[in-house]
């Protein structure tokens, strides 16, 4: 789809559901695969993934940076409407995820030491071992998923990821299912679940891009990438990794102090946020499509359609956000589905209090638009803000209001949180949409 036409909500409409459905689909697996190792095995199973959290979190945080950040330089290459450029930059991505996934392979030896940084609990340590290793693993495969994923954004074409995406829950679920309630594996039977259908999500979007868009998917030599490629590659996923990568840490001390708290806070916690993943994973991909289409726009320097298109996109946000908090009075009663009949009256209030604020925030979420938006246009250093303002929040929250209030006060950090990035965010985009040619 090119937006650099006329200004059409419409075809940003046309764009954004199959993009928000392979993302809902994306993230139904998580709060099912809970569900069962919490129904197959225990609470404390649940404990072990949301104790490994941190690790999941920084795997999130290096993949969807890298990826993000390029795909968005994939779209202002697309909207220059210079195919040799668009190879150079598609193979500048191909030789980026070649390295960072070698990276993440070397980590795996070093899992126990991971494991001791996030205070993981005792009784949690050996299963959390093979869990993270797993997560580690499972980095090669997701990595290079999502390159393909937005290379399809940035040509506009969205609809096979929602395919493909939703083909996935159902692989996943049955595996999950297999390998944990028929073999009996541990809890990391659902990381190996996870590693094994992004393979097949790999191959499957690899044979559709060499099928459906065979005269754009092709490499070219190394040297022809060229050096401004790669610093347009370094800019865009730099920035946008730093921005997660900060983030993440800042979780991470959020985690470490959950860790030295109860088990049933830690599962009722991991409960709450799988939940909510699932419920936002539309409304976050408002992001993405703010990424693309501000990029292609950028491209061809049209300024008006930029700031047109996040008006409207920051109106849906809100629309979608709002009709959430429909979901306040029934959220103990979907904890306590989730969580199976095992689980304590702690863990279900911990999760419950931690849904209900979830809810409340969410609105604060439209610095998705506004942080991809500024990134669009070429303002990486304002992505990076973003993730020191998260950084220092969550660690204002994890040390002083986690030691002063215990449970209570450390979830206080997310609304906090949000609320200081929003609106450095909006008044960042604000400023530099009126003095900035695009």
């Amino acid at each position: 789809m090119d937006f650099t036409k006329e200004y059409s909500p419409r075809l940003m409409l046309r764009f954004f559901f199959p993009v928000a459905l392979a993302a809902i689909f994306e993230n139904i697996y998580a709060p099912i695969s809970v569900s069962v190792v919490s129904h197959v095995l225990d609470p404390r199973a649940v404990a072990v993934i949301g104790a490994c959290s941190p690790v999941g979190s920084f795997q999130s945080s290096l993949v969807n940076g890298i990826s993000f950040g390029i795909g968005i330089y994939l779209g202002r290459c697309v909207g220059s409407h210079d195919d040799r450029l668009f190879a150079r930059a598609f193979t500048g991505s191909v030789l980026t995820g070649a390295v960072l996934s070698a990276a993440s392979l070397l980590l795996i030896p070093f899992s126990p030491l991971l494991l001791s940084l996030l205070s993981m609990p005792v009784e949690l340590r050996a299963d959390a071992q093979v869990y993270v290793s797993v997560v580690l693993a499972t980095t090669v495969f997701l990595l290079f998923q999502r390159l393909l994923m937005v290379t399809l954004q940035s040509f506009g074409d969205a609809k096979f990821m929602s395919l493909i995406s939703a083909a996935s829950v159902v692989v996943n679920t049955l595996l999950t299912w297999f390998l944990i309630g028929i073999l009996r594996l541990p809890v990391w039977g659902s990381a190996l679940s996870a590693l094994l259908t992004h393979l097949l999500m790999v191959l499957s979007l690899f044979l559709y891009c060499r099928r459906r868009w065979h005269s754009r998917f092709r490499l070219v030599s190394l040297p022809e990438v060229g050096g401004q490629v790669y610093r347009e590659i370094a800019a865009g996923g730099g920035a946008k990794t730093g921005m997660f990568l900060l983030g993440s840490l800042g979780r991470s001390f959020f985690q470490v102090a959950l860790n030295r708290m109860s088990v049933d806070l830690i599962a009722g916690y991991t409960f709450a946020t799988t939940l909510y993943n699932l419920l936002m994973a539309g409304a976050w991909e408002l992001g993405t499509v703010s990424g693309v289409v501000t990029g292609q726009n950028k491209g061809s320097g049209n300024r008006d359609a930029v700031l047109r298109y996040n008006r409207c996109l920051v109106g849906w946000h809100l629309l979608y956000t709002f009709a959430l908090l429909l979901l306040l009075l029934p959220a103990p009663q979907l904890i306590s589905r989730m969580a199976g009949p095992d689980a304590s009256q702690e863990l279900l209030r911990a999760g419950a209090f931690m849904f209900r604020l979830y809810l409340v925030t969410a609105p604060l979420y439209w610095v998705v638009i506004f942080r991809n938006a500024l990134q669009a246009i070429g303002a990486h250093g304002s992505a990076l803000f973003i993730g020191i303002l998260h950084f220092v929040t969550y660690l204002f929250g994890s040390t002083v209001l986690a030691g002063r209030f215990g449970y209570l006060g450390l979830c206080m950090v997310y609304p906090l949180s949000w609320l200081v990035q929003s609106l450095y965010a909006w008044l960042r985009f604000r400023g530099l949409s009126r003095i900035t040619p695009m």
